[in-house]
């Protein structure tokens, strides 16, 4: 699996725990991915006011970076990638659906500003990586999908295979979890549905962290549930696939 930010371990392990988990879910939910970018753009750019001696009452992350700008203490390509970081987050957090290539983009952005970063208040002879883009590379393992409706029969059976996959990790880490050995679902006395997803996003995440393919297939396996449901709602289509799943688990019953 592609790690473009390893370069920000221990010395910058805020930084690195957000911008993995936000490559980790470019993939599965490009919303949460830009929320993680969105975050590290608002603290990164408090810990260079700091580094800089900036004092004053910036009451918002627009008017730090107007700051750092009027100061002269920021470069001018960096600051522009903050200001999208900063837009593209506001529109995230207000509803607006972000596709995967505007998220991988940002993405790519962020790691400008972390190598920006680094080499200027970490390490002055550190050598600049070369960011390796994920839909580039793997470009012919994602269906990027159009607002076209119609469930090919290629689909169907794509999301039939990829769904018991799934569901056979999902139920197997629902036995891990709760019962802390290899046993049978029939062993755990009764789970509601609430309780069952209450676990979907840390199973769905170290689902796709195992490998680049269940990475993809998340990524397939929820484009083709949209296109079912007709919703760009991560929400609604978590919870659907969610459902698919406990239908087949002996605690059933009117969700």
């Amino acid at each position: 699996m592609i790690n473009n930010f390893n370069f920000l371990r221990n010395e910058c392990d805020l930084f690195y725990i957000l911008l993995k988990e936000a490559e980790v879910n470019l993939f599965i939910d490009h919303d949460t991915s830009v929320y993680k970018i969105r975050k590290f753009g608002e603290i990164i750019v408090e810990d260079i006011l700091v580094k800089e001696k900036i004092e004053g009452n910036c009451s918002s992350h627009f008017e730090a970076l107007k700051e750092l700008e009027y100061q002269n203490k920021i470069d001018v390509n960096v600051l522009e990638f903050l200001h999208d970081i900063r837009m593209k987050g506001n529109d995230s957090v207000h509803g607006k659906t972000c596709s995967l290539i505007e998220a991988d983009n940002l993405l790519e952005k962020s790691f400008y500003v972390a190598t920006y970063y680094y080499k200027k208040y970490c390490d002055s002879s550190f050598v600049l990586p070369v960011y390796q883009k994920s839909i580039l590379k793997h470009k012919d393992r994602i269906k990027v999908y159009t607002d076209e409706v119609v469930i090919t029969r290629e689909e169907k059976e794509y999301f039939s295979r990829a769904m018991k996959i799934l569901m056979d990790h999902y139920l197997n880490c629902i036995v891990d979890i709760y019962l802390g050995r290899p046993g049978k679902l029939e062993e755990i006395e009764g789970m509601s549905f609430a309780k069952f997803y209450s676990h979907y996003s840390t199973i769905i995440k170290f689902f796709a962290e195992m490998s680049d393919d269940h990475m993809y297939m998340i990524s397939n396996l929820k484009n083709i549930a949209k296109k079912k449901l007709q919703t760009t709602d991560h929400f609604i289509v978590n919870k659907e696939i969610a459902k698919q799943i406990y239908i087949n688990t002996p605690w059933f019953k009117i969700i």
